[in-house]
């Protein structure tokens, strides 16, 4: 028992560095940032497909922002797909799209960050209930958001989305 408790100790001592390391890197991850690849297009113009995305935990969600959320959907490897999305619509606003414009409680919804001849279908009025938020994607036309899946609760919202880290050529701040 003593070999094997002087084996580990030696291990602890020359491998402390490392492990340490270790921690901090899952630290990272499970608890304040992780990076997600994006996969599809219902986002372009902003995110581009298989470009890759820095997204931070605990943030609070404002309008406007883009986050990654959980769909509660299995994907064709029988895991939980992951969207990521722009929060549109706060707790209580109500939310339709009228002439090819969203409007936020009757008010025109000035969105700069569409592609040029965006075309948003006539939708709603919905009223986001208290806890959670209405989502698009920026490609309206191609996107499954809270128009077709419904407002999205708090806690289905993993992360918000900071810097496009990959490819190096178009890193950018969201």
């Amino acid at each position: 028992m003593e070999k094997i408790w002087e084996a580990l100790k030696y291990f602890f001592k020359e491998y402390k560095a490392f492990l340490i390391m270790l921690l901090v890197i899952f630290g990272i991850k499970f608890w304040i940032a992780d990076i997600y690849q994006i996969s599809g297009e219902s986002m372009m113009p902003t995110l581009e497909n298989k470009e890759r995305v820095l997204a931070t935990k605990f943030t609070s969600i404002d309008q406007f922002d883009i986050v990654i959320l959980n769909s509660h959907n299995k994907g064709s490897n029988n895991k939980e797909r992951l969207y990521i999305k722009r929060v549109i619509g706060m707790p209580g606003d109500i939310i339709s799209a009228e002439n090819h414009h969203v409007l936020i409680n009757g008010e025109p919804l000035e969105e700069q960050y569409l592609g040029e001849g965006s075309y948003t279908k006539d939708f709603g009025p919905i009223t986001v209930p208290e806890g959670e938020y209405f989502v698009m994607g920026d490609n309206r036309l191609n996107s499954t958001d809270s128009r077709i899946i419904g407002c999205i609760k708090a806690e289905d919202i993993l992360a918000e989305t900071q810097y496009v880290l990959y490819p190096f050529s178009k890193w950018r701040s969201l």
